[in-house]
């Protein structure tokens, strides 16, 4: 069986399936374009569903769900790490849409799980949660639901100067039928919508010596090259600019980051949407939204902000410049303290404890790896505490083919019983916070000698 065929099987058997449906995914952008896949598909299929976002799944919380009283369960961008507690816990209906490497492969007959993993596909890179979800729907229903997927793609870092697998098959379609446009342009978040000052000041992505996170330097550069900041009263964006004015802009980064690696590396393919306006027309822009909303505990209303709501959609254009502050004031604590960490020869390790969100440490952990505040192929491991007894840890790492953090992750939580998933350059794990320091002694010990 190959997975299109398994893809087949789960549609059948879901038609087959009865009563309410929970949907059960995860926090981050993929999770959410997942979840909304799925509920956008339910409806047309006039089945009735409940809806609960989690930042990461656990035996406990497995444990909670035998006890709900509806009769399915659908899981969408995780569960193929915690086979082994699902098949022993809970007897409902399952149906598993995950790309994360599984744990052990399903014998029990109420389980249908679909992962690209099981078919030679690589799930970290080739496909994300919700591109399993969007094969799942894709038969079910008639309308292409193939943006969503491209927008769950890109939030999880699958998009690497293009698409490959079945991620790019996803995106020639929502290109073929009118959903998504594509071109190359400049590297910047907001590049559409937000003022030209703000894409300066808020350039991690895209790093500029001197300007970037500094909002007084980003606007006297624009200045200097003679570019009008407002015009009738309103900030003007980078659309708004003559093809002159665009070339000088470009130009001017370019030699604002000569003493770069790679100064002229400012330049991506560009995603935006047909249907999208405002924040929700460059899907780059889209997929941090979504993450935002995640990470601030307002999942549901990024899966209705993307299902089309308006008042959902300024909701959560609201919400994106909260994260924007945690943000900010994330780099900020670390710019103040990143002499007291573990900082070693290829790794970084962070021990924020209560001092960042513990659902933003996978945020910081990829913007530090993806600018220029580490030598690229750092690998950065941030801790921090979630406030019930537990630490959340996030591993990142860019440009290094060397090293699993899957596996790292994995092995170091055998020895203090703690939980881990993800993949080979982005994964997590939870344990309780009594094992903190000895997590640190472990983790730094197994870097020192994968990072050497």
């Amino acid at each position: 069986m190959d997975f299109f065929n398994a893809v087949k099987l789960a549609q059948k058997k879901f038609l087959a399936s009865f009563g309410t449906v929970h949907i059960v995914s995860h926090l981050d952008c993929d999770g959410i374009c997942s979840a909304a896949i799925v509920m956008q598909t339910l409806k047309t299929l006039g089945r009735n569903y409940t809806l609960e976002l989690l930042p990461q799944l656990s035996y406990e919380k497995i444990k909670e769900l035998e006890k709900i009283p509806e009769e399915t369960i659908l899981f969408t961008d995780l569960g193929s790490a915690h086979l082994g507690a699902i098949e022993e816990t809970i007897n409902k209906q399952i149906f598993i849409l995950d790309h994360h490497k599984p744990n052990k492969s399903v014998s029990k007959k109420n389980i249908t799980h679909v992962n690209p993993h099981n078919y030679g596909i690589d799930g970290g890179l080739e496909i994300s949660g919700s591109g399993v979800a969007y094969y799942f729907s894709k038969e079910l229903v008639t309308e292409s639901l193939a943006d969503f997927a491209v927008i769950g793609a890109i939030g999880d870092s699958q998009e690497k100067g293009n698409f490959k697998g079945l991620n790019n098959e996803i995106l020639n379609e929502s290109v073929q039928k009118g959903l998504v446009n594509v071109k190359k342009d400049l590297r910047f978040f907001g590049l559409y919508s937000k003022p030209l000052h703000k894409l300066l000041t808020l350039s991690y992505d895209t790093y500029i010596p001197g300007i970037t996170g500094n909002e007084h330097a980003a606007i006297n550069f624009i200045k200097a090259l003679g570019i009008v900041l407002k015009k009738e009263n309103k900030w003007v964006t980078y659309p708004e600019l003559n093809p002159e004015e665009k070339e000088k802009f470009k130009e001017a980064i370019i030699k604002k980051r000569a003493t770069l690696n790679s100064p002229d590396d400012i330049f991506c393919m560009a995603y935006t949407s047909s249907k999208g306006t405002g924040s929700f027309f460059d899907l780059r822009e889209t997929s941090t939204i979504l993450n935002a909303c995640g990470r601030l505990g307002k999942g549901k209303l990024g899966c209705e902000a993307l299902l089309g709501d308006i008042d959902k959609k300024k909701q959560a254009e609201e919400i994106l410049n909260t994260y924007r502050g945690k943000i900010t004031d994330a780099l900020a604590w670390y710019n103040k303290n990143k002499n007291t960490f573990v900082r070693q020869k290829n790794f970084l390790i962070i021990n924020a404890q209560s001092n960042i969100r513990s659902t933003m440490v996978g945020t910081l952990a990829s913007i530090l790896t993806r600018s220029k505040f580490v030598p690229e192929g750092t690998v950065v491991i941030i801790l921090g505490r979630e406030g019930n007894g537990l630490v959340k840890v996030s591993a990142r790492v860019f440009g290094n083919k060397n090293i699993d953090l899957r596996k790292i992750l994995f092995n170091t939580m055998k020895i203090i019983n703690g939980e881990s998933g993800g993949h080979r350059n982005a994964a997590g794990a939870v344990f309780k916070e009594k094992y903190e320091e000895k997590f640190i002694d472990e983790i730094k010990q197994i870097l020192s000698k994968e990072c050497s």
